[in-house]
């Protein structure tokens, strides 16, 4: 009988061991796609920034034009 107790012991050890392990997976899988929300959310932020850029270069760009053109005149 002590034999089977121990044996039926060693099993729920076995069981929680498995269930931890596969906690910890679920939990390092969500880690990962968080971390690649944060990435994509990154390189938008930094794709809108470069096209602010952009489009403030233009800008001046084009006011430097229209200002050396009145000055032309």
């Amino acid at each position: 009988a002590r034999k089977l107790e121990l044996e039926e012991g060693r099993i729920e050890l076995e069981k929680a061991k498995e269930a931890k392990r596969q906690g910890l997976e679920a939990e390092k899988f969500e880690l990962e796609k968080t971390k690649e929300a944060n990435r994509q959310d990154m390189d938008e932020r930094r794709l809108k920034l470069e096209e602010i850029k952009l489009e403030k270069e233009t800008q001046r760009e084009i006011f430097q034009l229209i200002t050396a053109g009145l000055a032309k005149d």
